[in-house]
């Protein structure tokens, strides 16, 4: 979808594929600079490194910064210092969540008018919710409020839901909200996907054994596909 991104997570860092297995290729061979970022919570800080390294291994040029807050609501998020600053970097797209669910468009609306004022773009990280909400309730309030707010969106919830109803053997909790290692490797793969347009199946990754990865892989890439 996206060639050349850019985004907004506060603090800048670069993660390595390093060493890089016979799986990865050269980093930077591919041609795409992907400069992302994100503002939320815990949800989004779990994911870095490992989008980080997918991104490197599949030949990207990384250059990642991040804003999170552990528990925190995307309000206490936009108060902490620093965000505004990170906002008015000017980057081409920020990943913006709440939790668990959008209800709050007034703070959702201040964020994205930071983000187009500094020149950017504001996508919407859609969560899965805690483990006893019901996922098609968290689902909507991201597809309402992306609608409201006419911005694009990273299905994520979509492709954990759908990961839960076709391989429910396959557990992607940690707890009641956070995932484990499967629900990491299933949303960085989205993140992959959506970054660069490109498949994520068969990428390095050590988190869990590759025939699970390689499934999680491929409900990331069709819940891509699929928006």
């Amino acid at each position: 979808m996206l060639k050349y991104i850019s985004a907004v997570i506060v603090a800048g860092l670069t993660a390595a594929c390093n060493p890089y297995p016979s799986d990865c290729v050269e980093p930077g061979s591919s041609g795409i600079h992907v400069d992302a970022g994100f503002l939320g919570n815990s949800l989004v800080s779990q994911m870095k490194y490992d989008t980080i390294d997918l991104l490197e291994c599949g030949g990207h040029t990384v250059d990642i910064s991040y804003m999170t807050i552990s528990a925190a609501s995307l309000q206490t998020v936009l108060e902490s210092p620093g965000a505004t600053t990170e906002i008015e970097k000017g980057h081409e797209v920020v990943f913006v969540m709440d939790s668990p669910a959008i209800d709050d468009y007034a703070t959702v609306q201040q964020a994205k008018d930071l983000i187009e004022a500094a020149g950017s773009e504001m996508v919407l990280y859609q969560t899965w919710g805690r483990e006893e909400d019901t996922p098609e309730s968290v689902i909507e309030s991201y597809t309402d409020a992306a609608l409201y707010f006419d911005v694009d969106q990273l299905p994520a919830g979509e492709a954990w839901f759908t990961s839960e109803t076709d391989n429910p053997w396959i557990d992607l909790f940690s707890d009641s909200m956070h995932g484990n290692a499967n629900g990491i490797v299933l949303v960085s793969s989205l993140f992959y996907a959506y970054l660069t347009g490109e498949s994520p199946v068969g990428l390095w990754q050590n988190k869990v054994p590759p025939d699970i990865a390689v499934i999680l892989q491929q409900t990331a890439w069709d819940t891509y596909l699929e928006k």
